[in-house]
């Protein structure tokens, strides 16, 4: 993660940087073929909003998704888009046990409207306890081939400061880096989105 300087009352601060990687996987791209899916599976259904904060908490914590201001101010969007009839909530399973979870919706990011047909991933993941075992390549596949049935494209970010193999683990899995942008972290403190709050309301 590099470092920048800013200027916050009359002071110089360092800023975190971290770099959000723009990924997208065609259809007919060649990719992971895995042997057998070890009680691995997925299974769609419609979430709740209620739902969807205990699963993103129990697989984001960790890396600070629901710390940043476009999840904090955002929350009754986000929950919306949960909702909306286009996207697709996926539980993650091995035999009978629940071990993440993946949300695919309709993408608001500028680089995916370049591509006709896509979707995006904007959420993927495993709770803790079951990272780092061999069930993510098999499983996004599955979501993958879900998605292709009915879409093109499929695409998603992710940054730096997630997992440190998660780029790397997109890339083995037919996924190719299409854009790069580094931005200043947005991981805030509680002083810092408070102050958030009050200048998104003036």
């Amino acid at each position: 993660m590099r470092n920048c300087m800013e200027q916050r009352c009359g002071k110089a601060i360092i800023m975190n940087l971290y770099t959000k990687y723009h990924c997208l996987i065609e259809k007919n791209s060649p990719r992971f073929n895995g042997v057998g899916s070890n009680g691995l599976s997925i299974k769609e259904i419609v979430v709740t909003p209620a739902n969807y904060e205990y699963l993103l908490n129990r697989v984001g914590a960790l890396w600070g998704w629901t710390n940043r201001p476009k999840y904090l101010l955002e929350k009754n969007a986000l929950y919306s888009r949960v909702c909306d009839e286009s996207s697709r909530f996926f539980l993650l399973k091995k035999g009978e046990n629940l071990i993440g979870y993946c949300l695919a919706t309709n993408s608001s990011e500028s680089v995916a409207v370049n591509f006709d047909n896509l979707i995006e991933i904007e959420n993927f993941g495993f709770f803790p306890e079951y990272t780092g075992k061999g069930y993510g390549g098999v499983i996004l596949n599955m979501v993958f081939d879900y998605l292709f049935e009915e879409y093109e494209h499929v695409y998603l970010t992710s940054r730096s400061t997630n997992h440190p193999k998660v780029i790397n683990f997109y890339k083995r899995n037919g996924m190719k880096i299409i854009h790069k942008d580094v931005l200043p972290d947005d991981l805030v403190k509680d002083f810092d989105y408070f102050e958030t709050v009050k200048k998104s309301a003036a």
